[in-house]
């Protein structure tokens, strides 16, 4: 795939459904969380 194909096919996932945010959490237990969002877009 060229280059300035991959980045229009990021622009336009970035532009329809937002930012994706991740958390992950280390527990005291040792075991590990995680959950993720998104902001902005169209959900």
């Amino acid at each position: 795939m060229a280059p300035h194909t991959h980045q229009g096919f990021h622009s336009v996932w970035r532009g329809a459904y937002g930012t994706v945010v991740t958390a992950i959490v280390r527990l005291p237990d040792g075991r590990v969380a995680g959950a993720f969002t998104t902001t902005g877009g169209i959900g």
